[in-house]
């Protein structure tokens, strides 16, 4: 096995300041006949053109850019965290609005059901255009339907908005 020796050379430190540049004529004819020469100046080429390839592939984003995502990211889940008590009340109270709506649908389903059927009478014999045909019953009954319709669409839209 071949173990790595490091001789020095008086031009090295020369050839390493041109730093991916030309080399001067006589640096170049003394680089291809001193090893430690020869071997520093590949790696310097190698190096300078992986951090080309590198600075090609991948250019790193303007600072300024770079800091405003940031800010705007800091500020978005702050006004997150801010309002979440708002958005957690106000699903809480949809759904007590429906449940105090479905009890309420429960506790009068017998005067619910007497006044459907008191609507089905009256839409059996139903004239069009005679708003007096419906009765009382008729206009609780749908203005109870518009009522749930309503709560439901605000449930709706209340979670629609978090996702």
């Amino acid at each position: 096995m071949k173990t790595m020796s490091y001789e020095e050379c008086e031009h090295t430190e020369a050839i390493l300041a041109t730093a991916g540049g030309e080399l001067a004529p006589e640096l170049e004819l003394h680089a291809r006949f001193c090893p430690a020469c020869a071997d520093a100046l590949m790696v310097e080429r190698f190096l300078a053109h992986e951090a080309a390839v590198v600075q090609a592939s991948a250019p790193l984003p303007d600072a300024g850019a770079v800091w405003l995502r940031a800010r705007a990211r800091i500020e978005a889940e702050a006004v997150e965290r801010a309002t979440r008590p708002i958005v957690i009340f106000r699903r809480v109270a949809w759904v007590c609005g429906g449940a105090a709506g479905a009890g309420a649908l429960l506790q009068f389903r017998g005067a619910l059901g007497d006044a459907a059927a008191q609507v089905g009478d009256a839409l059996s014999g139903l004239r069009w255009g005679d708003p007096a045909a419906l009765g009382g019953s008729g206009t609780a009954v749908v203005a109870g339907a518009l009522v749930l319709a309503t709560m439901f669409f605000g449930l709706y839209t209340a979670w629609a908005e978090e996702t």
